[in-house]
């Protein structure tokens, strides 16, 4: 991890499943969104204190680009977190027979 952040965020992600549930692939997968997480709060952060409207060199106002970069980090967040189903809830018909073997 590249930061504290990150392994707060991390440490956050992987309860989502026992520990024997997580796969190389998972866990791979997972470090990816970790750090577009860690990203996206930075990035907010940065919005947050800019604004949604900045000046270019000319000293017009024009959009931020940070609000299309977030939406670019989450949709790709959410992809991978969807492909690898870690925002099933524990009723969940999908994930009940993992909470058998429990």
């Amino acid at each position: 991890m590249r930061s504290e952040v990150e392994l707060i965020i991390w440490h956050q992600f992987t309860r989502a499943r026992a520990r024997s549930d997580w796969r190389d692939m998972d866990l791979i997968l997972l470090t990816k969104i970790v750090k577009m997480e860690a990203d996206i709060r930075t990035a907010q952060i940065e919005l947050d204190a800019m604004g949604m409207m900045v000046e270019n060199r000319r000293s017009a106002p024009i959009p931020s680009p940070l609000p299309s970069v977030i939406d670019t980090f989450e949709r790709r967040q959410l992809a991978i977190i969807r492909s690898m189903s870690l925002n099933q809830t524990a009723s969940d018909f999908r994930t009940l027979n993992g909470f058998a073997k429990l």
